[in-house]
Formats: C-alpha cells, sequence, structure tokens
C-alpha cells in the first residue's frame, strides 16, 4: 500500500489551519509513538538492520528488523521497512512475514496490528475493514486516515480520500506522507493553488526526493504561474543533473515566461543535444520562434519565421505520437502555422531542418 508521487517554502502551519478551522471538530492530536521509540534494544536493533539493508544485505536484516518490532511493536516505519523488504524478497521471505503477523498477538489498546494487516489485505473490502478497527481504536492514528485515503483515491473517491487526510493533518500536521498524498489528491481534483502548500512542505522537508520536486516545480511553473517561484527548484535539481532533460525544459520555460527568449533557445537546444529526437524542445523552438515572427518586422520577422519553419518541420519528422497533445499538434496546430509561414516568408529552401544551424 505504499504510492510513489508524482514536491520549498512555507509552514506546516498552512496544512494545520486547512484542516482545523472554525466550525470543524478539532480532532485529538496523535500520539508520537508511532514513530519514536527509544528503548535501547529497538535503537540497536534497527541500526544494524539499517546498515545491513543500506549494504543491499536484505535477507539478514530481517531477523534484525524483527527483534526492533519485538521491542517497539508500535513503531509504524519499521513495520513498514519489514513488511517491504520481506516482499521485496519474495519467497520465503514474504511467506515468513505474513505468518509473523497472522501469529503476532494483538494489543487492542494499539491500532498497529490492524493496520499492518490491512497492508497486507488482498481486496478493498478487507482492506478498508481493518483500517476502521484500527481507526475505532485510535481516531487520531494518522497512518490509517493515509491508507484509507489511498484506498479511496485508487477507487477513483477522491472526495472521500481528501476527508481522510483531513483528519490525519489535524492529527499530525507534520506527517511527510499525508502532506505530499494531499497536494496529490488536490491535483487529481483540478485545485492546484491548495496543492501548493502541501507540495512545498514536503518537499522543504525532503528535498533529496527528485521526483516530488519536479512535479512541485511544473505545478508552480504550468499550473498557479508562479515562475519565480518555480526557478530556484529546477536550478537546484539542475545542479544535481545537468543532463536531465524534463528539468532542462522546465528551465526553458521559466526563461520564455520571464521574455529571456535566448536563454529559452539555449535551453530547448540542450535538450536535443542529449537527446536527438526531443520532439517536444522542437515544438517549443518551433513555437518560440513563430511568436517572436509576430511580433517583429521586416527581415527579422521573416528570419524568425523561417527558423520556426525548420523547428517545425524538425518536429514533424521525428514526432513519435506519444500522446494526445502531440497528436493534436501534429494534425493541427503545426500544419496551420506552416501554412501561416508559408503565406509571409515564402517558400521554404529544401534544406534539412538542423538543430544549431537553421533553427
Amino acid at each position: 500500500m505504499t504510492r510513489r508521487a508524482y514536491s520549498l517554502l512555507g509552514g506546516f502551519l498552512v496544512c494545520a489551519s486547512a484542516c482545523v478551522g472554525p466550525g470543524k471538530p478539532l480532532l485529538p492530536t496523535a500520539s508520537d509513538r508511532y514513530e519514536t521509540c527509544t528503548q535501547e534494544a529497538f535503537v540497536q536493533a534497527r541500526l544494524r538492520a539499517r546498515q545491513l539493508l543500506d549494504a543491499r544485505n536484505e535477507a539478514a536484516a530481517l531477523p534484525f528488523l524483527q527483534q526492533a518490532l519485538a521491542a517497539g511493536p508500535d513503531h509504524v516505519p519499521t513495520h513498514q521497512l519489514y513488511q517491504e523488504t520481506a516482499d521485496k524478497l519474495g519467497g520465503e521471505s514474504s511467506t515468513a512475514m505474513r505468518a509473523f503477523y497472522a501469529a503476532l498477538p494483538d494489543r487492542p489498546s494499539s491500532p498497529v496490528l490492524p493496520y499492518c494487516r490491512a497492508r497486507l489485505a488482498e481486496d478493498d473490502h478487507t482492506r478498508l475493514a481493518l483500517l476502521r478497527a484500527a481507526l475505532e481504536r485510535d481516531p487520531s492514528f494518522y497512518f490509517g486516515h493515509l491508507a484509507v485515503a489511498r484506498v479511496n483515491r485508487d477507487l477513483g473517491r477522491l472526495d472521500v480520500a481528501q476527508q481522510a487526510l483531513e483528519k490525519a493533518l489535524a492529527a499530525r500536521p507534520r506527517h511527510l506522507e499525508s502532506n505530499l498524498e494531499m497536494a496529490q489528491v488536490l491535483v487529481d481534483l483540478g485545485r492546484f493553488g491548495e496543492a501548493e502548500p502541501y507540495f512545498s512542505n514536503y518537499v522543504a522537508a525532503r528535498p533529496e526526493d527528485r521526483l516530488a520536486a519536479k512535479t512541485y516545480a511544473q505545478l508552480l511553473l504550468y499550473r498557479v504561474d508562479r515562475v519565480r517561484q518555480a526557478a530556484p527548484v529546477l536550478e537546484r535539481l539542475h545542479q544535481e543533473n545537468r543532463e536531465d532533460p524534463d528539468v532542462i525544459m522546465d528551465l526553458a520555460a521559466v526563461a520564455w515566461r520571464q521574455d529571456r527568449f535566448d536563454a529559452a533557445i539555449e535551453r530547448y537546444h540542450e535538450v536535443l543535444r542529449l537527446d536527438p529526437t526531443g520532439t517536444r524542445a522542437a515544438l517549443n523552438l518551433g513555437n518560440l520562434y513563430y511568436e517572436l515572427g509576430k511580433r517583429a518586422e521586416g527581415e527579422a520577422r521573416a528570419a524568425a519565421w523561417r527558423k520556426a519553419r525548420k523547428a517545425y518541420q524538425f518536429y514533424v519528422a521525428a514526432n513519435r505520437g506519444e500522446g494526445l497533445h502531440d497528436t493534436l499538434d501534429a494534425m493541427f496546430a503545426v500544419p496551420y502555422r506552416l501554412a501561416a509561414v508559408a503565406a509571409d516568408a515564402g517558400a521554404d529552401d529544401g534544406a534539412a531542418p538542423t538543430p544549431g544551424q537553421n533553427f
């Protein structure tokens, strides 16, 4: 029951105030026992397990994870780590892990065991029943609310998922996975501005999550029109990996939106150097030159439109039709603009479109 996202500013008070306010019942604050355990036996066993996992010796780590759980039975991240490691290994390890949870004595005061069994359930009906049982024991059990949200999001029940996440964040505003899930649910609902602070909270605390940071930057850039806010996120990502074409494309978009056209053109050419079949970079170059041509007069206008034509020709030749937008652009938008260029700039010279030379 794990999920990866598809995220830098603001405090966690944003989420708390969004979840608990006038007219809303104040939910209980969660105990920190679900993520904190200072028992020496737990600390030592988990440390050893972590060392073995870092050394990619997953099988040897499993007994130490079991030892850690014996000393800290409410530590949910260790339960998650044990389950995911055993399932990754599969076979006897996965079978033994399931037998471990089937035989584990229940503690009616704790929601952790039904939650852990819900993570192993084969169907949503059983999973939700176990999660309800966990939350009856502790209505502030934010891991349970998050799990309920994920099940309902998978089922397309976005409003129910949002309600579950409101409860999770009311109990634990700083819970990062709940912040990320809330951001994703709000994006699914088309409420991009509301999603932004949750992405911000998550990325500020976990800047190493590159996928989330890229998604957050794209939300800022394309959905909520916060170009200046997106720029430093993208610059950091570019410093970490200078050959990530997605980031370079987004940096080009930042430059274009700021009317730094030469910088945008250079970025798009950078993408094409990394991937000579980079169709979207070629399309964007065509669109950029086309817009520059519309703004210019005389020879400057004709020169920009000639470059637009070559970029469009390159795009049409390389287009792999990978999505609806590509299909629509190739069938309608690009032919229309090529016709407009021909009417204004005259016939094509017949030379092959070459990035960095004639566009």
